[in-house]
């Protein structure tokens, strides 16, 4: 067990519970003409303070029966930030961010290490009603790259990349106890190639970017293999319809609805000649899909029948069902549209990078959260809420005001 030892205020912490596969804790590797030191994985976890203090504050205004009020650290708080660096160019190693099913906990998977590696990782988790981060998951000589939450447990899937210079000899999928309260458990990934990943409340779904086939596991009990469903030798994307059974599968000039169920593809949809998408979204029931690609029209399908939204997507989108509404990103000026559904009655757009305060970077990752807010992360590692507010003005009307905050962010 490795153990990171921070000093805080005086006080001298022990800190995260630290796992790795035995197969990684090997001291030496052989080389053709001499035996030579294994490489370490260098993190100074500078960007991270672990302290006894204020722990309980970990669960200031949190829902009891929320998945943070479930995982969050009862004895140690924490301090995180993302951690900028300097090789290349320079940013944030922020590889994936991902909500939970019940929005109460944002991941973000950090990579650790300097200069071109070896690579590490952390598991950051961060309470969506206080901001504060109330756990974090070591994994020391681990690259993850990817993470899916397991639907109604305290459980995620998260992929890691091998890498060589470890003698890692394949890739891995890592089944979390956020809770921390168990170790995780490594398995093979289905083959060399990472994919899309998502999961029901019955089944895990992962495909390669080149194979043919999307793997299924069952996920009530562990990750036990369950078969495969056939799929295109391109990248594909996911969607869970409400029922948590029904799976939009969106690949290159087509959309599958796939009942999880009963293992059957239902029907197809046919995309635009050339339309890769880049997202697809049940936007309020099982009969409305919408499918974004990067410079292409939107897609929306109302049952069998197909309509070409206005404007330029880059490819991201989201569904609030709380609110009926439905956001898609524009390449246009980076707009934030907005429509409520199903009627699909635009709203004013709005340009999240444009609001003050100023972020950095890009918008990578969205998600909406209860209370007619959204989540974005930012490519430097901005973290932002948005609020969507009805302000009052002269003669009585309503007029729509975002008010925007950014909750953590990168130093560089």
């Amino acid at each position: 067990m490795t153990r990171l030892i921070l000093l805080f205020l005086g006080i001298l912490i022990t800190a995260l519970p630290v796992w790795a596969n035995d197969d990684f804790n090997k001291l030496r590797i052989v080389s053709d003409t001499a035996i030579v030191e294994r490489p370490k994985v260098e993190d100074k976890a500078d960007n991270v303070i672990i302290s006894t203090r204020d722990a309980g504050k970990n669960l200031t205004n949190t829902k009891t029966d929320s998945l943070a009020y479930a995982i969050a650290d009862r004895t140690h708080s924490y301090f995180w930030e993302p951690k900028w660096q300097y090789f290349r160019t320079n940013g944030v190693w922020l590889p994936k961010a991902a909500c939970s099913h019940d929005k109460s906990i944002v991941a973000i998977i950090e990579n650790t290490g300097s200069g071109a590696g070896p690579r590490g990782s952390r598991l950051v988790l961060i309470n969506t009603f206080n901001w504060r981060t109330v756990r974090i998951i070591d994994f020391p000589e681990e690259e993850l790259i990817d993470l899916c939450f397991i639907p109604d447990s305290t459980r995620a899937i998260a992929y890691m990349r091998r890498q060589q210079v470890l003698e890692q000899k394949e890739d891995r999928l890592y089944d979390v106890d956020l809770s921390g309260a168990e170790k995780p458990r490594a398995l093979l990934a289905p083959q060399e190639g990472h994919g899309n990943m998502i999961a029901t409340g019955r089944y895990f779904l992962i495909k390669p970017d080149n194979a043919t086939d999307i793997y299924r596991y069952d996920n009530r009990n562990g990750l036990v293999y369950n078969g495969k469903i056939k799929s295109a030798p391109s990248k594909i994307h996911y969607a869970i319809a409400e029922d948590q059974r029904t799976v939009a599968i969106a690949e290159t000039g087509k959309v599958k609805i796939y009942d999880s169920l009963n293992d059957v593809i239902t029907h197809t949809l046919p995309l635009p000649d050339g339309f890769i998408p880049d997202s697809v979204t049940f936007a309020g029931c099982n009969d409305l899909i919408l499918v974004c690609a990067q410079g292409r029209n939107p897609i929306l399908f109302d049952g069998i029948r197909r309509n070409e939204l206005s404007g330029s997507s880059n490819g991201m989108s989201l569904y609030d069902p709380l609110e009926k509404t439905l956001f898609i990103q524009m390449i246009e000026r980076s707009t934030l549209m907005h429509y409520h559904m199903p009627e699909l009655i635009p709203q004013k757009g709005v340009s999240p990078s444009k609001l003050r305060p100023k972020n950095r970077g890009r918008i990578v990752f969205m998600d909406f959260l209860p209370g007619r807010k959204l989540v974005m992360l930012s490519s430097f590692g901005d973290l932002i809420e948005f609020c969507l507010e009805n302000k009052t003005v002269s003669g009585g009307r309503s007029r729509i005001q975002w008010n925007k905050s950014i909750v953590i962010s990168a130093k560089e």
